[in-house]
């Protein structure tokens, strides 16, 4: 059974002309080995790692207040936007948000019975014009010379 790692090693795997093999890395002529005294895990000092957990409950405590403070400024100006709503409100149609009632409904205007008699006739003439328009919006106003 012949070596399959030294056969693949012979061919190329990325054929990309952006992309290439990392070459290997060169160490520096003044590398020097870790003597024995001294171990490859570092030593971490206890009072250290006390002290960065303090800092992080000052650190947690003060988001927190910073938290609520925040949350108390905008409630207040939520209710201050509010108010300021309800007062405008109130002065453009004064008692209508003390009453039950929150829906304006038209009155109907009150016609009068010549204006009825007139519209039914139709004086005999059909008209789209603006003239017409206005006395549908306004009633017929005679004009005197």
């Amino acid at each position: 059974m012949a070596d399959y790692t030294t056969l693949l090693a012979q061919i190329p795997l990325i054929k990309s002309p952006s992309v290439q093999i990392p070459s290997a890395v060169h160490l520096p002529y003044q590398y020097t080995a870790l003597p024995p005294s001294l171990s490859a895990v570092p030593v971490t000092d206890v009072s250290r790692v006390l002290s960065i957990a303090e800092e992080t409950k000052t650190s947690l405590q003060t988001s927190t207040t910073r938290e609520t403070d925040a949350n108390d400024q905008l409630e207040r100006y939520l209710s201050r936007t509010e108010k300021r709503k309800v007062e405008e409100a109130r002065r453009v149609a004064p008692g209508y948000l003390d009453s039950g009632v929150r829906m304006l409904q038209p009155t109907a205007s009150i016609r009068r019975p010549n204006e009825e008699q007139a519209d039914e006739k139709g004086d005999g003439k059909e008209g789209n014009g603006e003239g017409d328009e206005l006395d549908r919006a306004f009633g017929k106003v005679g004009i005197s010379s």
